[in-house]
């Protein structure tokens, strides 16, 4: 499964494609990995953020990033 989340542009130097990801469920009882698979670098004028799409093999309900 890809799911697209929002990132901080301020913070867009932190991520790579290929790289590995922590997410955690929205009630922070479960942790899941994931891998970096796209960066689109268009920015989001009114929140500053861009959008960053994430594989994640476990198939989470719902998620958030975990810094």
């Amino acid at each position: 499964m890809n799911s697209k989340l929002p990132w901080q542009k301020k913070f867009s130097d932190l991520l790579k494609i290929g790289e590995d990801v922590a997410l955690q469920d929205l009630d922070g009882n479960q942790t899941y990995t994931g891998k970096v698979s796209r960066i689109n670098a268009r920015v989001d004028r009114a929140s500053q953020t861009i959008q960053v799409f994430i594989r994640i093999d476990d198939h989470p309900p719902k998620i958030r990033t975990v810094s």
